[in-house]
């Protein structure tokens, strides 16, 4: 069987499943995947060269230079922007994860009782799920300005802000019962 890989990125143009007993690859894209690995192996024996030997000719630009108008990454950008961001950020309220922080602001204002610390998150890496989110929607914002998202991550990072602790300690299930965290989380702070 010598069918294409759907939806096939640039880089993959031509790749075939193998079937055993079979030379089915795309003689091509094995041609160029040897050209880039001998430029790759190149330049980094050449990055390993003093500088003043050999400088070289392409010069990096910012991400946010840089604008994507082909057919294929450009709609897959924009689908990340309009229909995954938000979904990510609408799970992130779902599941609880942005009401930790507002609960472990809470608990450093002394303003929650032992039922409600007892509650504590369901995973030990609920906090970094939204740390996540927020990374991706933040270069989305870096090449497409959209007011509404950033006033958003804006609330988001007072949120978070409120439940740092005064030397910076973050981890919202300890925050929350600082005496039994998540079974997980090591036994005290800054220990896994």
């Amino acid at each position: 069987m010598n069918a294409r890989i759907p939806h096939q990125s640039p880089l993959l143009l031509g790749l075939t499943y193998h079937t055993p007993g079979k030379s089915t690859y795309d003689k091509g894209v094995m041609t160029a995947c040897r050209a880039f690995t001998a430029a790759a192996v190149f330049a980094i024996g050449a990055s390993a060269a003093p500088a003043s030997v050999r400088e070289y000719p392409v010069k990096p630009v910012p991400f946010t230079a840089v604008q994507l108008t082909d057919n294929f990454w450009a709609p897959r950008i924009h689908i990340n922007r309009t229909v995954t961001l938000p979904t990510a950020f609408q799970k992130c309220e779902e599941t609880g994860r942005v009401d930790n922080f507002v609960h472990a602001a809470q608990a450093l204002r002394g303003e929650i009782g032992e039922k409600e610390r007892a509650q504590i998150p369901g995973f030990p890496f609920d906090d970094t799920d939204l740390f996540k989110v927020i990374e991706g929607a933040s270069y989305a914002l870096s090449v497409r300005p959209d007011p509404k998202l950033d006033l958003y991550i804006d609330g988001l990072i007072g949120k978070i802000a409120a439940a740092q602790e005064k030397d910076g300690y973050l981890y919202t299930a300890r925050t929350i019962h600082p005496e039994k965290p998540h079974a997980w989380s090591g036994k005290e702070r800054w220990v896994l």
